[in-house]
């Protein structure tokens, strides 16, 4: 289906942050693009083998990697993340829908690089 930019980025933020600046944006979105899946495979592995200390950290580093999207969505995701690697109680299903919403972010990505 058609990715609604404006549901998974703050559209009017992220573009003022690069300055309304597209290779700016393509520049962030590389470096991010770059980090991503280590992250997520971090993430994912802590999930699967049940260590909150291994998803906290790849929490971390990966919202860390986002922040400049104002990808609210994926946010979320992490903050339910976190909270379960707070509690010690992982849900690995939780990781899945990351991927989807890490997903649907890049779509918004190539949207918004195509001048969307």
């Amino acid at each position: 289906g058609e990715i609604v930019i404006d549901e998974v980025v703050d559209r009017e933020t992220l573009m003022a942050r690069v300055g309304g600046n597209l290779d700016n944006l393509k520049l962030l979105v590389g470096i991010y693009r770059g980090s991503r899946d280590p992250q997520l495979a971090a993430i994912e592995s802590g999930l699967a083998e049940g260590r909150p200390e291994a998803v906290s950290r790849g929490v971390s580093t990966l919202r860390g990697s986002l922040a400049t999207f104002s990808a609210g969505s994926v946010e979320q995701c992490l903050d339910r993340l976190a909270e379960q690697a707070r509690a010690g109680q992982l849900d690995p299903t939780e990781g899945e829908r990351l991927k989807q919403e890490l997903e649907r972010l890049d779509q918004a990505l190539d949207a918004l690089l195509e001048g969307g």
